[in-house]
């Protein structure tokens, strides 16, 4: 097998299955097609209980957070550790892995860190504030980092921050950065905020409810799935000026669906625009680039 980020829409990651271990179960499908089998690969016991969810770096290595303080780095083929990195204090579960490699974790201490793929340490930022969500990661190095209190900061890939932004509601979901730079970042309030590379709210839309996952499709799309089991799918250049605030756009739908009525657990899109859409509930739906349902299983 390859690494797993070529299969990623075929992958679901189980844990913990017994107290304090890792274990991956591959799911082979075709692309967005029908579930057909599942295999536990490997199973592997970190020093401590698993919260959260795995990272998966461009090179295929899975970065998961256990409660021995540890960043662990695994080789998703075989199980094997590849690292461990102790940066100081309990670290949060909310990770992620760049494009270019560097993962970043977050401390009880409000402190940031940027761990290389190698397992040392870049930099260290505080931050003074406690994380809201996921990082995110903009094509040109930059961190879109959401506190709670509503504070939405741009860290430099040196550690330095660039820009600091205020809103009334915080993050409810992890933000996506658009090629252009934009970061679109879905509020607890049930709007979706884009801020631009210098730190100015370019665009809003609101939802029926607060957003529980985001994607960004290879079209540019947003796919914005809800606590409530909507899913709406936003074009990043479609836009129309508001009457109230002129420089503000107000992105509206391409399409709007519901396969269900429990949380968006994750959306996964291919090449072609299309989404598979995970429910919380075990409901597995496909859906095409204008929004139809093209088939429906259970987990």
């Amino acid at each position: 097998m390859k690494k797993l980020r070529e299969c990623r829409n075929a992958m679901e990651f189980r844990f913990p299955l017994i107290p304090f271990a890792l274990a991956v179960t591959i799911l082979w499908a075709g692309p967005l097609g029908t579930l057909d089998a599942q295999e536990l690969r490997w199973r592997r016991a970190l020093g401590g209980s698993i919260n959260g969810y795995p990272a998966q770096g461009p090179g295929g290595d899975v970065y998961i957070v256990a409660d021995d303080r540890a960043l662990h780095s695994i080789n998703p083929d075989t199980g094997d550790s590849n690292w461990i990195y102790r940066p100081g204090g309990r670290l949060r579960t909310l990770l992620m892995a760049a494009p270019d490699g560097t993962i970043y974790v977050q401390n009880d201490r409000e402190e940031l860190f940027a761990v290389t793929p190698g397992g040392t340490g870049r930099w260290k930022l505080r931050m003074n504030g406690e994380p809201a969500a996921l990082p995110a990661a903009a094509p040109d190095g930059r961190i879109i980092v959401p506190l709670a209190g509503g504070r939405i900061l741009c860290v430099s890939r040196h550690g330095e921050i660039l820009w600091s932004h205020d809103q009334s509601a915080e993050a409810s979901a992890g933000p996506v950065t658009d090629s252009s730079g934009t970061s679109w970042i879905p509020l607890t309030d049930g709007r979706i905020i884009a801020i631009d590379s210098m730190g100015i709210l370019v665009a809003e839309t609101r939802m029926r409810g607060a957003v529980s996952v985001m994607s960004l499709d290879h079209q540019g799309r947003i796919w914005a799935g809800g606590f409530d089991g909507r899913v709406a799918v936003f074009d990043t250049a479609q836009a129309a000026s508001t009457d109230e605030d002129p420089g503000v756009v107000d992105h509206q739908p391409i399409f709007e669906i519901r396969p269900g009525s429990s949380r968006v657990a994750s959306i996964l899109t291919d090449n072609h625009g299309s989404g598979r859409i995970f429910l919380a509930d075990g409901t597995l739906a496909d859906v095409d680039s204008e929004g139809r349902e093209t088939g429906r299983s259970r987990l």
